[in-house]
């Protein structure tokens, strides 16, 4: 079985010697849990093997099937998909050493035990997401991954002017970045536009909103419907955006629409309703 981003590993191929079985186990959060074999569930619902609490992953957003030799990623009919080394996969993906995954805002990799024989085909785990996307440095993705997290718990303080000094040269280094390169990561865009939004929440400042659009305008890259709702939030709580610009940038998804996703059509269908609500501001 295959997909455009993965394929089953044959026995005494590289991947593990023929015979041999292969130990896997997922990094997440500093820690690195061992995947049974099997199958185990990620999600944010109770009955799910790995907890992710993200109210952009679904209850029960994705399976692992783990064999001897092999680790098959499969999406359950999640709101907001999986992304494998910073592309959108398809329903089911097999996964290689040091595979990058991305569900709603958070980040795992895969690992396979050294004294197994697995060949890596991903180099050494470093943390960061692979450079996938021409110039765009890796360093901007992990220091933005770092400030997040820092600045999550400044707003939980209402420490919004402090949040967004933490934030502002990192958003700013990242949209410079995808203005020369005309493309950014889906999953950094996702991450930078959360947390741009709740800045502009915070704050009462229609540029962070203004932000989100723009960043996403740059390639352009569709919104997944969790996202639209949560500017619709913040259209509420800011004055004065750029109604020119989310015009603009309907206008161009609705060129890209035949290549949509259920959920990103959705999007769109919501953004539609927040350019109007926008004008009308």
């Amino acid at each position: 079985m295959s997909s455009r981003f993965g394929q089953e590993p044959s026995r005494g191929e590289p991947g593990g010697a023929e015979g041999r079985p292969l130990s896997f186990r997922l990094r997440y959060r500093d820690q690195e849990l061992p995947l049974p074999r099997g199958t185990t569930v990620i999600g944010r619902g109770a009955e799910a093997g790995i907890f992710v609490d993200d109210v952009a992953v679904s209850r029960r957003h994705a399976q692992l099937a783990v064999s001897e030799q092999s680790v098959l990623l499969e999406d359950l009919g999640s709101a907001n998909g999986i992304y494998v080394n910073g592309a959108r996969g398809l329903r089911q993906h097999y996964l290689s050493h040091g595979d990058h995954i991305m569900l709603g805002g958070q980040e795992m990799w895969l690992v396979a035990s050294p004294e197994s024989g697995f060949a890596p085909s991903a180099g050494p785990i470093s943390g960061e997401r692979p450079n996938l996307y021409g110039d765009e440095p890796t360093r901007v993705h992990g220091d933005l991954t770092l400030r997040t997290q820092m600045a999550d718990t400044a707003l939980m303080r209402r420490r919004g002017e402090e949040a967004e000094r933490l934030l502002s040269g990192s958003l700013g280094k990242l949209l410079d970045e995808a203005r020369r390169n005309g493309r950014v990561a889906p999953e950094t865009a996702l991450r930078a536009a959360r947390h741009a939004a709740k800045l502009a929440t915070a704050l009462r400042k229609g540029e962070w909103f203004d932000y989100v659009i723009e960043l996403f305008t740059v390639e352009p890259l569709a919104m997944p419907s969790a996202l639209v709702e949560e500017l619709f939030l913040t259209l509420r709580e800011v004055p004065g955006v750029n109604v020119p610009a989310v015009a603009a940038f309907v206008e161009k998804l609705e060129t890209k629409k035949q290549s949509l996703s259920a959920d990103e059509l959705k999007g769109l269908e919501h953004l539609t309703m927040l350019h109007k609500l926008s004008a009308l501001k």
